[in-house]
């Protein structure tokens, strides 16, 4: 009957269909499946087997690489990230790793003695203009200095150089720092001049001289003479405040004529103090410690380090400090210099009533 027999094919249809469907099914998990292994010939048969490859050396070498350069692009993700981002540089894979790297480099033997003698320098010159202008304005200390007892810590670590020492310095004396290598006379010298060793008053005057000199850039550029003229800490501070009152007068201020004109004003100060003839005392002295006319128009920087430190010494008798502290003084001296120097510091007026302290 039709009925009947379209009923039937029309089953037939469905089966086929179905069989069809469960067909790609398969197909679809077969696929997937075969996209996660990876497939190697075997030698001879032309089969083929289903396995995990094994890498070559050359292969773990790159996968190595590409999961370096992973971790590295993670690591400067995270630092863009904590730094609130930044420009291409701060994002290139090398830039975070060398940044790392220079700031995680110790600081060598050579830079800290660099750094440690530029910011003794610095605590110096400040020590001395506020000396000599407490002194302006307080008058000069003439009393003898009494250290309280103190220690002195060793910069190398380990036991204290020093334990409850203490010191008493006599104006118009002059005194000898004895002792072994090691022991820590230099340390003990630095502590004084930087006034944190000892009870020194503010107001006295300290010129440290060591046996490495540090410079400034600005300080490479001058001559032996402008740094031995410089030295004169009042006669600087009183240019300067010279300099002030003209050109505040030059642009029309109410200035203190007194102050710059008067008896004992500025002008008056300048004249007691030889203004006229300082460069050719800086030059005379500098001679007397064996600078020939040549080496006196050199620029620091072309003067090697002995000459520094005999430019550091003249710079120190120039500034006639109330307190002289040498640390070897005569290392880089020539027999003359050294006779010299021994007959300024013992017979020379100036230094009767100042102290002075060597390390032999």
């Amino acid at each position: 009957m039709p009925g009947k027999r379209d009923e039937r094919k029309k089953r037939e249809e469905e089966r086929a269909m179905a069989k069809e469907l469960d067909a790609g099914m398969v197909d679809q998990r077969m696929a997937r499946l075969a996209a996660n292994l990876t497939t190697k010939p075997v030698i001879d048969t032309g089969k083929e087997e289903l396995f995990e490859k094994k890498l070559s050396k050359e292969e773990k070498k790159e996968l190595a690489a590409q999961k370096r350069a992973e971790r590295e692009a993670r690591k400067v993700a995270a630092a863009a990230a904590e730094g609130g981002g930044g420009g291409d540089d701060d994002k290139a894979p090398g830039a975070a790793t060398a940044r790392a790297k220079a700031k995680a480099k110790p600081e060598s033997k050579a830079e800290r003695v660099q750094r440690e003698a530029a910011a003794l320098d610095a605590e110096l010159e400040a020590a001395r203009v506020n000396a000599v202008r407490l002194r302006n304005a307080h008058g000069a200390y003439l009393g003898q200095i009494e250290a309280p007892p103190f220690s002195l810590s060793n910069p190398g670590g380990g036991p204290d150089l020093l334990e409850r020492a203490s010191y008493t310095l006599q104006r118009g004396r002059s005194y000898g720092l004895v002792g072994r290598n090691g022991s820590g006379k230099s340390t003990l010298l630095k502590a004084m001049a930087s006034r944190r060793g000892g009870n020194i008053p503010p107001s006295v005057t300290v010129h440290y001289v060591s046996q490495e000199v540090s410079l400034t850039e600005t300080s490479l550029q001058l001559n032996p003479v402008e740094i031995v003229v410089q030295a004169d800490v009042e006669r600087r501070l009183l240019l300067e405040e010279r300099d002030a009152l003209l050109a505040a007068e030059a642009r029309g201020e109410a200035v203190d004529g007194e102050r710059l004109q008067g008896p004992g004003g500025v002008l008056e100060q300048l004249q007691l103090l030889d203004g006229d003839t300082v460069e050719r005392r800086a030059s005379a002295l500098l001679a007397n410690l064996g600078f020939s006319e040549e080496l006196r128009a050199r620029p620091m920087a072309a003067l090697s380090g002995g000459w520094r430190v005999r430019t550091a010494l003249a710079a120190a008798i120039f500034g006639k400090p109330d307190m002289l502290l040498l640390d070897e003084p005569t290392n880089h001296l020539s027999i003359g210099a050294v006779l010299w120097l021994a007959r300024e510091l013992k017979s020379s007026p100036t230094w009767e009533d100042r102290i002075i302290d060597r390390k032999s």
